[in-house]
């Protein structure tokens, strides 16, 4: 089993343990998601088990689209991350862990980056929320993955 499906095999485990007849109709589905995303961070240098908690936040690992218009697993604006603003042809994948690392250069700080990922250049008390509610579950997650491989 490689890392990417190490990281995604205890995170489904964990984060759908109550296993809501949503999460088991989407289970397969939700892996291929979560292995897509764990496999291109590690490609670029980044924890697969942070991108992966990151992508739960935001998609519960799902190709989902905000009302915003912010599109896949990562949630990226097209407009703003994909080549002509366009989302056709458009890794989005890729296109958030370009955002994460654009904003991790600004604020390299992981709370701080998380924090303006959700809101752009203007971090406020939501999206402070949402920063801690990531790092407490891939704190949980690395916790867990950690009692897994006994590492």
């Amino acid at each position: 089993m490689s890392s990417a499906a190490f990281v995604c095999a205890v995170a489904l485990e964990l984060w759908t343990s109550d296993a809501s007849s949503w999460y088991a109709r989407r289970m397969d589905s939700m892996r291929e998601v979560c292995e897509h995303v764990a496999h291109a961070a590690e490609s670029r240098g980044h924890d697969p088990a942070l991108i992966v908690s990151l992508a739960w936040e935001e998609s519960r690992l799902t190709w989902a689209e905000s009302a915003a218009g912010a599109l896949g697993p990562l949630q990226v604006l097209p407009s703003h991350w994909c080549p002509g603003g366009e989302s056709e042809g458009c890794d989005l994948v890729l296109a958030g862990l370009e955002a994460f690392e654009s904003f991790s250069e600004r604020w390299p700080e992981l709370p701080e980056t998380l924090c303006h990922y959700n809101s752009g250049n203007v971090c406020g008390s939501r999206s402070r929320g949402y920063s801690g509610r990531i790092m407490r579950r891939y704190d949980e997650l690395l916790e867990a993955l950690d009692d897994k491989c006994g590492c």
